[in-house]
Protein backbone atom coordinates (compact mmCIF):
# COMPACT_ATOMS: atom_id res chain seq x y z
CA UNK A 1 0.00 0.00 0.00
CA UNK A 2 0.53 3.39 -0.39
CA UNK A 3 1.68 5.60 2.55
CA UNK A 4 -0.54 8.47 3.50
CA UNK A 5 1.90 11.01 2.80
CA UNK A 6 4.75 10.74 -0.16
CA UNK A 7 8.05 10.81 1.07
CA UNK A 8 10.11 14.13 0.84
CA UNK A 9 12.48 14.64 -1.70
CA UNK A 10 16.15 12.98 -0.24
CA UNK A 11 17.75 16.58 -0.31
CA UNK A 12 14.52 18.13 1.78
CA UNK A 13 15.94 15.33 4.95
CA UNK A 14 18.76 16.23 6.60
CA UNK A 15 20.38 12.69 7.97
CA UNK A 16 23.23 11.98 10.80
CA UNK A 17 24.89 9.30 11.16
CA UNK A 18 26.26 8.65 14.69
CA UNK A 19 29.24 6.08 15.65
CA UNK A 20 28.33 4.12 18.84
CA UNK A 21 30.00 0.63 18.01
CA UNK A 22 33.05 1.18 18.98
CA UNK A 23 34.21 0.75 15.38
CA UNK A 24 36.40 3.80 14.06
CA UNK A 25 34.84 5.18 11.02
CA UNK A 26 31.72 3.49 10.81
CA UNK A 27 29.60 6.59 10.36
CA UNK A 28 31.80 7.84 7.60
CA UNK A 29 31.25 4.84 6.06
CA UNK A 30 27.40 4.66 6.23
CA UNK A 31 27.28 8.18 5.30
CA UNK A 32 28.92 7.67 2.72
CA UNK A 33 26.33 4.99 1.46
CA UNK A 34 24.05 7.41 1.99
CA UNK A 35 25.69 10.35 -0.08
CA UNK A 36 24.74 9.42 -3.72
CA UNK A 37 21.47 9.12 -2.60
CA UNK A 38 21.12 12.88 -2.28
CA UNK A 39 20.50 12.98 1.37
CA UNK A 40 21.28 16.21 3.13
CA UNK A 41 23.87 14.97 5.53
CA UNK A 42 25.62 16.15 8.63
CA UNK A 43 29.27 15.26 8.77
CA UNK A 44 29.14 11.85 10.75
CA UNK A 45 29.26 12.29 14.23
CA UNK A 46 30.22 10.22 17.79
CA UNK A 47 27.12 8.75 19.57
CA UNK A 48 27.86 7.10 23.17
CA UNK A 49 28.57 3.48 22.92
CA UNK A 50 25.75 0.90 22.43
CA UNK A 51 24.82 -2.33 21.76
CA UNK A 52 21.41 -1.44 20.03
CA UNK A 53 21.70 -0.05 16.62
CA UNK A 54 18.66 2.50 15.16
CA UNK A 55 16.92 4.84 12.79
CA UNK A 56 15.33 7.87 15.40
CA UNK A 57 13.34 10.30 13.25
CA UNK A 58 11.32 13.53 13.94
CA UNK A 59 8.19 13.63 13.78
CA UNK A 60 6.49 14.08 10.47
CA UNK A 61 9.77 11.56 9.03
CA UNK A 62 8.77 8.43 9.37
CA UNK A 63 8.60 7.36 5.81
CA UNK A 64 11.47 9.26 5.09
CA UNK A 65 13.23 6.96 7.95
CA UNK A 66 11.90 4.15 6.73
CA UNK A 67 13.67 4.77 3.03
CA UNK A 68 17.20 5.24 5.39
CA UNK A 69 16.48 1.82 6.87
CA UNK A 70 16.11 0.35 3.65
CA UNK A 71 19.84 1.42 2.33
CA UNK A 72 21.25 1.18 5.08
CA UNK A 73 19.65 -2.12 7.03
CA UNK A 74 17.15 -3.41 4.36
CA UNK A 75 13.60 -5.64 6.07
CA UNK A 76 15.15 -4.19 9.57
CA UNK A 77 11.99 -1.79 10.80
CA UNK A 78 12.49 -2.80 14.25
CA UNK A 79 15.49 -0.22 13.99
CA UNK A 80 12.93 2.74 13.43
CA UNK A 81 11.64 4.89 16.62
CA UNK A 82 10.79 8.17 16.88
CA UNK A 83 13.26 10.67 18.87
CA UNK A 84 12.89 9.88 21.94
CA UNK A 85 11.55 13.39 23.91
CA UNK A 86 14.79 13.27 26.34
CA UNK A 87 16.89 13.31 23.45
CA UNK A 88 19.43 10.85 22.26
CA UNK A 89 22.91 9.38 23.85
CA UNK A 90 25.44 11.59 22.33
CA UNK A 91 28.45 13.52 23.33
CA UNK A 92 28.16 17.25 23.93
CA UNK A 93 29.96 17.98 20.69
CA UNK A 94 27.45 15.94 18.79
CA UNK A 95 23.93 17.60 19.98
CA UNK A 96 23.87 20.08 17.17
CA UNK A 97 24.04 18.38 14.97
CA UNK A 98 21.36 15.92 16.14
CA UNK A 99 19.70 18.94 16.50
CA UNK A 100 19.55 19.65 12.99
CA UNK A 101 19.04 16.46 11.67
CA UNK A 102 15.30 15.03 10.52
CA UNK A 103 16.91 11.20 10.91
CA UNK A 104 19.64 10.15 13.08
CA UNK A 105 21.39 6.81 12.54
CA UNK A 106 23.20 5.37 15.23
CA UNK A 107 25.32 2.38 14.90
CA UNK A 108 25.42 0.02 17.44
CA UNK A 109 27.77 -2.84 19.00
CA UNK A 110 25.20 -5.52 17.50
CA UNK A 111 26.09 -4.28 13.62
CA UNK A 112 23.10 -4.16 12.12
CA UNK A 113 23.77 -1.18 9.83
CA UNK A 114 26.34 -2.02 7.54
CA UNK A 115 28.01 -0.30 4.91
CA UNK A 116 28.31 -3.31 2.39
Amino acid sequence: TAPLFPARPANEVTVLVANGSGMGGAAGAITDVLNPRGYSLESPANADRTERSGIFYRNGFAVEARMVMEVVAPGSPDLLAQMPQGGLAVPEGTLDRVANADIVVILGADGVIYSG
